[in-house]
């Protein structure tokens, strides 16, 4: 199966000054998008930009829900999602097309790939309507994961491109005379940067050598700088904390709460102005990430994405692909998700982290556990209309046993499916084929980890069909397989968490979200 070709940074950074107009929604009416004669003129439009892939407005206006879409995403939810993968394997899933593998095979090595895919379908409605045109196109799939994934690649560069000097803002707010020092102008090379600057280095320094640091600043950022001190991808920088509050005793206490990282998460989200401002709940302005997307909390992998970008605007680092020696953005990145934003591993840490961000950003109340005892002993209403409910039925329950009891079975009956609980991560159509097979073990969560989506060699080969070596070239409007018409069922919830977030409450969106309704 052809791999998407890698996006090279320097593509992207030509299109940030334009990703902005990837948000617009499609023009296609409301009115029409019903009818059939819409559904007609999306085809032939489809069919139309596909056919002339070189006049990139053109062929981009009709994939304005794709870039959108995956605009947003990338920021909230994986940074490093390698869409051509995704789409395909979902594809090949809703049209059984297994391989070399059983359908709970394929379902099982590539549970992560299935619940992002089902959340694109879910979310992205007119994936069905378009898939027709896209397949009939030799290269149709490549050409919109290849968008897709510059519109990702887009994003990433124009928050870059945003933080680069106002990371220099936010650092001195911290400081007693609101100055760096030495200080540095916008205009400065990055080289200055990172453990070139006392002040900078005293934040990206690893938490586990800030005693040593503080103890002599210069000669210690000398060694960081060096790499006699190695500064690796799992280690902690210091300002996950805000200065002075880390507890080498409790690391969790107030981890992921420094003031620093708060204005950032408001810059990239709400509004760059909102970050300088004391002032709760998302940001009114037409361009504040959060209010276009309708996100009313943070998810885990939007304050991973945080972190991300705080820690290259502070590096000496000039390109994204780079590493700052051992250091590797991307395995950071992995690392808070997979160690510390993890609701199985860390439960508390992550409530504690969420309510903190939603109170500081959206000025939402905290998240109270229904066992958490209410001062003065008073119920919340919640509570005391589930008892009640609780009672209603059991008391219907008395009535029924007391009336049928002859009509009981000693013999058990089958587990209905609709009584089993859903796969948070899985749409339906494949929730009900687990369900019968109720001896098969659930998935692995570790699952969620293994692949990395933004490597093309990274799929079990397994999993995957004939490579296109191996099978005859195509024709536009010929296959060697069957089209894949069908695309999948869509989820009872409106729409499936992404592995990275199966903590987080916020960055879920509505059903048929990027329709061009909203």
């Amino acid at each position: 199966m052809p791999r998407s070709p890698r996006t090279s940074e320097s593509e992207s950074d030509s299109e940030s000054e334009n990703s902005h107009d990837y948000l617009q929604l499609e023009s296609h009416t409301d009115s029409e998008s019903d009818s059939a004669n819409a559904g007609a003129k999306r085809k032939r439009a489809m069919k139309s930009a596909l056919n002339v892939q070189r006049k990139r407005k053109k062929s981009r206006q009709i994939l304005k829900s794709y870039i959108k879409f995956s605009d947003w995403y990338h920021r909230s939810e994986n940074m490093y999602i390698n869409w051509h993968l995704v789409i395909e394997t979902g594809l090949d899933y809703a049209n059984e097309q297994y391989g070399a593998l059983t359908a709970e095979k394929y379902l099982e090595v590539h549970a992560r790939n299935l619940a992002v895919y089902n959340t694109f379908v879910t979310s992205v409605s007119k994936f069905e309507n378009d898939l027709e045109a896209i397949e009939l196109h030799s290269d149709g799939i490549m050409f919109l994961t290849k968008a897709m994934q510059e519109a990702a690649s887009s994003a990433r560069s124009a928050d870059i491109f945003s933080l680069k000097d106002r990371i220099l803002v936010y650092v001195a707010m911290d400081k007693a005379n609101k100055q760096l020092d030495p200080q540095l102008l916008p205009n400065d090379s990055k080289k200055k940067r990172g453990f070139k600057h006392i002040d900078l280095a005293r934040l990206i320094c690893p938490i586990v050598y800030k005693e040593e640091f503080e103890r002599n600043p210069i000669e210690f950022s000398r060694e960081l700088a060096s790499g006699r001190r190695p500064v690796r991808s799992h280690d902690l920088p210091a300002f996950i904390w805000k200065e002075g509050e880390h507890d080498p005793e409790d690391w969790e206490h107030k981890m992921f709460q420094s003031p620093l990282l708060l204005r950032v998460f408001k810059h990239l989200f709400t509004s760059p102005s909102s970050a300088l401002s004391n002032e709760v709940g998302a940001s009114k302005s037409s361009r504040s990430q959060a209010r276009i997307h309708g996100m009313k909390s943070v998810t885990l992998p939007s304050i991973a994405y945080t972190c991300a970008m705080v820690r290259y605007a502070l590096s000496v680092v000039d390109d994204f692909r780079n590493d700052d020696k051992i250091f590797k953005i991307k395995d950071f990145y992995r690392f808070l998700l997979k160690d510390f934003l993890n609701e199985k591993e860390n439960p508390i840490l992550v409530q504690t982290t969420i309510n903190w961000y939603n109170v500081h950003v959206f000025g939402t109340s905290p998240v109270i556990d229904p066992g958490d005892e209410v001062p003065g002993g008073v119920q919340s209403s919640a509570d005391i209309f589930r008892q009640q409910q609780e009672a209603k039925k059991a008391r219907a329950a008395a009535r029924a046993s007391e009336t049928d009891l002859s009509a009981q079975s000693t013999t058990p009956s089958p587990i209905p499916a609709s009584t089993l609980p859903a796969h948070p991560s899985l749409p339906l159509s494949l929730h009900s084929q687990i369900s019968t097979r109720l001896a098969s073990p659930p998935i692995d969560p570790q699952l969620l980890f293994a692949p990395d989506l933004s490597q093309p060699g990274s799929a079990n080969p397994e999993s995957r069909r004939l490579s296109d070596a191996s099978q005859p070239s195509q024709q536009e409007g010929s296959h060697s397989r069957p089209a894949r018409r069908r695309v999948s069922a869509l989820p009872s919830s409106g729409h499936a968490l992404t592995p990275e977030n199966q903590a987080g409450p916020g960055g879920q969106y509505p059903p048929a979200y990027y329709t061009g309704h909203h």
